[in-house]
């Protein structure tokens, strides 16, 4: 799960790198570094492993959902 976030992560930190002014790119960084460090530990602490979150003010805000497989039985995987 955590490589897949991390590809969209990088995906996502790029395009803001590249479509806003730099103080606009530094905070959503910065909410996106929240993301990628709450999300997983919230997906697999969820009894459904399925979670949400989002950090920061519009426009600088970072909306994220994960889903662990449904075949996981072990929450450390989920992380």
């Amino acid at each position: 799960m955590a490589n897949a976030v991390s590809g969209i992560v990088l995906l996502l930190v790029l395009g803001g790198i590249t479509l806003f002014p730099r103080a606009t790119a530094d905070v959503f960084c910065h909410n996106l570094k929240q993301v990628a460090g709450t999300l997983p530990k919230n997906t697999a602490s969820s009894p459904v492993h399925f979670a949400t979150t989002v950090f920061g003010q519009p426009p600088d805000a970072v909306y994220a959902l994960a889903l662990c497989r449904g075949d996981v039985d072990n929450d450390t995987t989920c992380e």
